[in-house]
Order: structure tokens, then C-alpha cells, then sequence
């Protein structure tokens, strides 16, 4: 099967299971009482701050923007670097970091996502709008790195490869 083939299967699969899960929750009427809700409430509170006017929601949600995008920014940019000379087994030598060096800074980095995203689960499950604004503010900022990272890259379709190979000849 070819790599397209194999995105695409799994794309719609992924799209599947989503609408599943989805439909699940919607139906659901123990959900509805609060999960199912949209913008400020007055039992609305989020990390003990109270969430319970229009001029709050939309404060806490440009504050989950812009740390769902910081967030998302700092994890594309760092997490290849550190896991590719840490994890990659064909790396033999490091010539960026001393040994101490990676070290520290993966476990920092790591320990800090851990607990951010122990913070922010908190925050996710207390009604399903801010849980999918975070996802969204999620892959805006994705949208963004992933640019980032491919810039940094040179494309050429497979035909001009084979035909660069083959002048080479």
C-alpha cells in the first residue's frame, strides 16, 4: 500500500471515530447537565476564578489562545530536538549539547509539560466549548510550526527525483 493510501485510510478512520465518539456524547443526557454547555455560567469556575460573564469567558479565552499557541509553538520546535538526539539510535554522536546539558533540558522540558498538561486537563473537562476552542487554538498554532518546519526543507516530486537520478547516471 502506498504512503497516500495509507494517510488517507487513516484519515478517514480518525474522522470516523471522532463523529462516533461524538454522536456518543451528544446522546447522552448525564452530559448535558454539565458538559454540554456553552460560554459563561454562573457555576462556572476554572481554577477557582469564577467564569460567569461574557466579558470573563472571553479573557479566559484569549488567555487559552494565546497559551494554547505558545504551547503548541514551544513543543514543535523542541520536542524533535531533544527526542532526535536523545531516541534516535543512529545518532551516535552529539555535537549541540554536552551530555548534562540534553539531559537537564529534556528533563526540565518534560517535567514542566507534565504538569502543564495535568493543569490543563482540569480546565479541558469542565465544558466541551472550551475543550474544542483549546483543540482549535491547538492546531492553529500546529498550522504555524509545521510551516516553520517545512520551510526549512527542499521538495521534489518523486518524478523529479527519479529523473535527477537518472541524469546522474
Amino acid at each position: 500500500m502506498r504512503v497516500h493510501t495509507k494517510l488517507k485510510w487513516c484519515l478517514v478512520t480518525n474522522i470516523i471515530l471522532v463523529c462516533c465518539i461524538t454522536l456518543l456524547v451528544c446522546i447522552s443526557p448525564k452530559v448535558h447537565d454539565t458538559y454540554m454547555r456553552f460560554g459563561p455560567q454562573p457555576d462556572l469556575k476554572l481554577l477557582g476564578i469564577p467564569i460567569d460573564t461574557w466579558s470573563r469567558y472571553w479573557t479566559f479565552q484569549c488567555f487559552l489562545c494565546w497559551f494554547q499557541m505558545t504551547d503548541m509553538l514551544i513543543q514543535e520546535l523542541a520536542n524533535p530536538i531533544m527526542g532526535f538526539n536523545i531516541y534516535n539510535p543512529d545518532k551516535k554522536i552529539i555535537t549541540e549539547f554536552t551530555k548534562n546539558e540534553l539531559q537537564l533540558y529534556a528533563q526540565t522540558f518534560w517535567f514542566l509539560t507534565s504538569i502543564r498538561s495535568a493543569l490543563m486537563l482540569l480546565v479541558s473537562i469542565t465544558q466541551l466549548d472550551i475543550a474544542i476552542s483549546k483543540c482549535v487554538y491547538n492546531e492553529l498554532a500546529g498550522v504555524v510550526a509545521i510551516r516553520i518546519l517545512l520551510n526549512e526543507k527542499t521538495f521534489k516530486p518523486s518524478n523529479e527525483l527519479s529523473e535527477e537520478l537518472l541524469s546522474e547516471v
